[in-house]
């Protein structure tokens, strides 16, 4: 399990922080191996018998969720060998995207959540030295700056508020957390700033849990006296903010940049066959929207991707890929509510957060430190084990120890 995970890591953040000293063909090659290193592993464990085991409705859904990305890899333009192919199978939004949840689910997760944290700890602290090395492209016109860290600062969000974080940990995760959301900020990135602020929400409620269950009017007054000082800050400061500070995300806050490219979505899909809208169009599949590459300047018709990450799952695999994801969520929501242990009460606020999130991102439609945190929450809602991880009845961890 720790090399699967440090292989996530490789693949997550090897090409950002390293394709500035080596050549493409070592990069790629350094990635396919941590992809086959994790093979191996998954692999391994599978015949060792002990991968994770679910049950009932669970093991239908997860076995659904196979079928259906089998199926959209399985329907993509394979007629390509040598460097196409090697390049194919290290495609963040396509083959590592549908392929990579299959061993993420699949995995023991819940017998190593704390050794999976702390390496998902160290990966987030790999913001730093990419922020250090791109420092003058924080900031962009072209809204690219959220992709300067290689998405790295989601690892801190999300384990800002996980209950197996030390309390030295959570504030290092609250600083990146912090830094990001700033940048974000200033490069007028609405929905990044909603994931953001949902994880920082979800990570103050979880660690003053206790707090909220012993003296709830208390901490209810504390949170709202904090809140309206944070509002009154705002309002005695909104126009050096707006003009000034943030001017290019005021600008944005109004601004629609969705409903254009969803009508031209729905206007190609009106047009299709019907199994487009069931199965959907596969790994490769695309709509009729003109994009201009701004490093070549060279238009495109035909788009692989939206945004809607709910139009994207259908784009890729119809209803009943979308049936399944939704499903999965809402039986996550439901045994995160049903069942009481030390991460029934994070894990419902996050899949609820994912349900809302997954309008404005593609979410699982790509693979990210996003998409790897969403399939390993799924693999520890759904496994047959779940009830009994660290039950304290409806307890949370606080600064790293369990509060009975």
């Amino acid at each position: 399990m720790f090399l699967f995970y440090v292989c996530v890591l490789v693949l997550l953040s090897a090409s950002a922080l390293l394709e500035q000293f080596l050549v493409s063909t070592i990069l790629r090659s350094i990635e396919l191996l941590a992809l086959s290193l994790m093979c191996f592993c998954f692999i391994r464990l599978w015949r060792m018998k002990s991968l994770c085991v679910f049950t009932g409705v669970s093991k239908k859904l997860v076995i659904g969720l196979f079928v259906m990305l089998l199926s959209i890899i399985v329907r993509g333009n394979w007629d390509m060998s040598g460097h196409y192919l090697f390049l194919k199978l290290l495609n963040r939004g396509g083959f590592l995207a549908y392929f990579t949840p299959i061993m993420l689910v699949s995995i023991p997760n819940f017998r190593h959540l704390k050794m999976i944290a702390q390496i998902l700890f160290v990966g987030s602290l790999l913001s730093f030295p990419l922020w250090a090395m791109n420092a003058t492209e924080l900031v962009q016109d072209g809204f690219r700056g959220e992709g300067v860290g290689a998405y790295m600062p989601f690892l801190a969000a999300f384990l800002l508020g996980f209950p197996l974080m030390s309390k030295r940990q959570r504030k290092i995760c609250f600083v990146i957390w912090a830094i990001y959301l700033l940048l974000m900020m200033l490069n007028a990135r609405r929905n990044m700033i909603f994931s953001l602020g949902g994880l920082g929400l979800i990570a103050y409620y979880c660690c003053n849990l206790s707090r909220f269950a012993k003296n709830r009017g208390r901490a209810v007054l504390v949170s709202v006296a904090a809140a309206a000082m944070g509002m009154l800050f705002l309002i005695s400061n909104i126009d050096v903010l707006a003009d000034k500070v943030f001017n290019r995300f005021a600008g944005r806050l109004e601004e629609d940049s969705r409903s254009g490219v969803e009508e031209l979505f729905l206007a190609d899909f009106s047009t299709s066959p019907i199994s487009d809208w069931i199965w959907g169009r596969g790994i490769d599949g695309g709509y009729y929207q003109e994009v201009r590459d701004d490093d070549t300047g060279e238009v495109n018709t035909n788009r692989l991707g939206i945004e809607t990450g709910y139009l994207n799952n259908i784009l890729k695999g119809g209803a009943i890929y979308s049936f399944f994801i939704i499903s999965i969520m809402v039986a996550c929501f439901i045994r995160s509510i049903r069942i009481n242990n030390i991460y029934s009460v994070y894990l419902r606020w996050v899949f609820l957060l994912f349900f809302i999130d997954l309008y404005a991102t593609t979410l699982m439609g790509g693979f990210s430190p996003k998409s790897v945190m969403f399939w390993l929450f799924v693999s520890v809602a759904l496994c047959r084990e779940y009830p009994f991880l660290g039950r304290t009845d409806k307890k949370v961890c606080q600064n790293g120890k369990i509060q009975i």
